[in-house]
């Protein structure tokens, strides 16, 4: 038996940017680095609720964003300054919230598959 990291078929969250190409991207889960970067982000949303930001806190938002929505299956690498053009910080949120979502979702199947094997 031989496992192929190249090969396997990951889960991902289908996303349509509401750029000029209405780009799609299926975004992969984060890796250990970058799960750490968006907990530490998730802080940030927490101060911007309760108007206690500053620019650089949103800069840092926008950036983590972008990461990872770099982490996807077409190997398009966006920027922080393209999410700036196209998304407000009401879409921020929303798109924060449901990767989140997305990848709480894959780690409960994982947790769930990995019970059963036992």
């Amino acid at each position: 038996m031989a496992l192929n990291f190249n090969s396997l078929k990951k889960s991902s969250l289908e996303i349509i940017l509401n750029d000029k190409r209405n780009t799609k991207l299926n975004i992969y889960t984060p890796s250990k680095k970058l799960l750490t970067e968006i907990v530490n982000v998730s802080r940030t949303l927490t101060d911007i609720e309760n108007g206690e930001s500053d620019i650089e806190d949103i800069n840092t938002l926008y950036e983590i964003c972008a990461k990872v929505m770099s982490r996807n299956k077409q190997n398009i690498h966006i920027t922080g300054e393209k999410l700036e053009s196209i998304f407000d910080m009401e879409d921020l949120v929303i798109f924060l919230q449901a990767y989140i979502e997305f990848v709480s979702e894959i780690q409960d199947s994982k947790n769930l598959k990995s019970r059963t094997i036992r």
